[in-house]
C-alpha cells in the first residue's frame, strides 16, 4: 500500500517479461523431463545437471526482476577536453567517448553500443608510447616492429580495460 492508502501501480512491461522469462523457463524444463523419458539412465546425471543450470537461472532472474532505476546511477559527465582532432589528443578522445558511452549506458538512453578505435589503415601516431612511426608504417616498413607494435596492442587492450570497468560500476541491467 501507499502512503495514501491506494494499491502500488504494476509496472505492465516489467510484469509482462517476468511472465515471458519464467514461461521460457518453463518450456525449458519441461522439454528436459520428455528428453528423460527417452534417453539412458546413464544421460540421467547430464540432464539434472543441465536442469539444475535451468533452476539457477530462473532464481537469477528473479532476484533480477526489479529493473534498477536508472535516475539513481544516471549521471551527466563533465564536458569531454576540448581537442585538436589531429591524433596527438587521441587517447584524450579515446577515453571521453567510452565516457560518454558509458553514461548513456547509466542513464538507460542505449543499451548497443558500437566501439571502432582505429581503421586497417591507421595512420595514428602513438607518440604518448614513444613511437616515430605511425601504425600502419611500422606494420610493412620491413623491419622488425614487434615490440612496438606489442606495445600498440597493449595500450588498446588497456582502453578496452578502462571501458569494461567503467562500464562493470553502472548499475544497470
Amino acid at each position: 500500500m501507499t502512503s495514501s492508502g491506494e494499491a502500488p501501480a504494476v509496472d505492465q512491461g516489467a510484469e509482462q517479461e517476468r511472465t515471458e522469462r519464467k514461461a521460457i523457463v518453463d518450456l525449458l524444463k519441461n522439454d528436459l523431463t520428455r528428453i528423460r523419458r527417452r534417453v539412458g539412465k546413464e544421460d540421467y546425471h547430464k540432464l539434472d545437471a543441465h536442469l539444475e543450470g535451468l533452476l539457477a537461472m530462473e532464481r537469477r532472474l528473479n532476484q533480477s526482476a526489479e529493473p534498477a532505476d536508472p535516475a539513481l546511477s544516471c549521471t551527466v559527465p563533465e564536458a569531454p577536453v576540448e581537442t585538436s582532432g589531429r591524433g596527438s589528443d587521441y587517447p584524450t578522445e579515446i577515453r571521453s567517448m567510452m565516457d560518454i558511452a558509458v553514461a548513456a549506458f547509466s542513464c538507460d538512453i542505449t543499451r548497443v553500443m558500437s566501439l571502432q578505435l582505429s581503421y586497417a589503415f591507421s595512420h595514428i601516431l602513438h607518440s604518448w608510447l614513444g613511437h616515430t612511426s605511425d601504425h600502419h608504417t611500422m606494420s610493412h616498413d620491413g623491419r622488425d616492429r614487434r615490440q612496438e607494435l606489442q606495445q600498440i596492442d597493449a595500450w588498446y587492450s588497456e582502453q578496452i580495460a578502462y571501458l569494461l570497468v567503467l562500464r562493470s560500476s553502472c548499475n544497470t541491467r
